[in-house]
């Protein structure tokens, strides 16, 4: 359930590289992602004092509890919040095979509405809609 489910793939290479290896080539993307609420969402909860409860953390962090994802015991800043990843699966693949000027293979997660509905749920996000919200965190390829 949450943000992990979109990550856990079977694959040996993919793991977190955080979004400062997207934002090289997605700039328009993390133009629109920083400002966002999915950006601050770890410190969302740490307002509310909820920052150590992990049904909370599972959709604020990005991987949480996996090896390569944000864990309490050894945080990794780039995991901190809703990350690129949280939503389009880990991106070490995509990251080294656009490095070496190949198209990429398909190995990030396409983002639907039902992506969204793993955290954005009736009890969590009782009014979300998401065509409301995706005009707020539109982003295109670039």
């Amino acid at each position: 359930h949450g943000l992990t489910s979109l990550s856990t793939g079977g694959d040996a290479d993919l793991r977190f590289v955080g979004d400062a290896a997207c934002t090289a080539c997605h700039a328009g993307a993390a133009a629109v992602h920083g400002p966002s609420r999915h950006a601050h969402a770890l410190a969302s909860l740490e307002r509310k004092g909820y920052a150590r409860d992990p049904e909370c953390l599972r959709c604020h962090v990005t991987g949480l509890g996996l090896p390569d994802g944000w864990r309490r015991t050894a945080p990794v800043a780039e995991l901190a919040h809703v990350s690129c990843e949280s939503c389009h699966g880990r991106g070490s693949r995509h990251v080294s095979e656009r490095a070496a000027g190949r198209p990429g293979s398909g190995s990030l997660v396409p983002v639907t509405p039902a992506t969204c509905l793993t955290c954005h749920d009736k009890e969590n996000s009782p009014a979300f809609s998401y065509d409301t919200y995706w005009t707020r965190i539109r982003h295109g390829q670039k």
